[in-house]
């Protein structure tokens, strides 16, 4: 049995939700070996990386961290 490693992050919906509607349309995709989606309740976002490895564990969430930086500096700027 091959190991995989996952990967949960919890947002708050009332300082994120705005920011995951702008990366959601790219999580999901299939990049690399990695699995990457979005699940949310009443109060949270839940963002899961599931990866076969450590090395493209660390890519996803290298480019999610990327992601979401970029939307919030570009949100603040047009602010």
């Amino acid at each position: 049995m091959k190991a995989k490693f996952t990967l949960s992050i919890r947002l708050p919906k009332v300082a994120y939700a705005d920011t995951i509607s702008a990366i959601r349309p790219e999580v999901g995709k299939v990049v690399g070996r990695s699995r990457e989606w979005i699940e949310e309740d009443k109060d949270n976002l839940y963002f899961y990386i599931q990866s076969p490895d450590t090395v493209s564990l660390k890519a996803s969430l290298s480019a999610f961290a990327r992601q979401v930086s970029l939307v919030e500096r570009i949100s603040k700027e047009v602010k």
